[in-house]
């Protein structure tokens, strides 16, 4: 492949054509992963409403009782290093 020489002149407006073309390949890309990602949302919301309540693990509210303080601390020590 042989490239010719290409003017000063000339190169804004190639500079320009780039720009827009990767502007476009992007876009594409975005779009897809958008889409994707709605996809897999919508089934992971289907599968949420549709599993019964008692069929979630048991272990979480427990958990999280026991370990009320610990929560609460990492809560504040996040907000710590927001504020500071």
């Amino acid at each position: 492949m042989f490239f010719r020489p290409v003017g000063s002149e000339a190169l804004p407006e190639i500079l320009t054509w780039k720009c827009a073309l990767y502007g476009v390949l992007l876009q594409k890309i975005l779009d897809e992963k958008l889409c994707n990602l709605e996809d897999e949302n919508h089934v992971l919301r289907q599968k949420a409403l549709s599993s019964p309540k008692g069929s979630r693990p048991g272990f979480v509210k427990p958990f999280l009782e026991a370990h009320k303080d610990a929560t609460l601390m990492v809560a504040n020590l996040q907000r710590q290093q927001v504020y500071s």
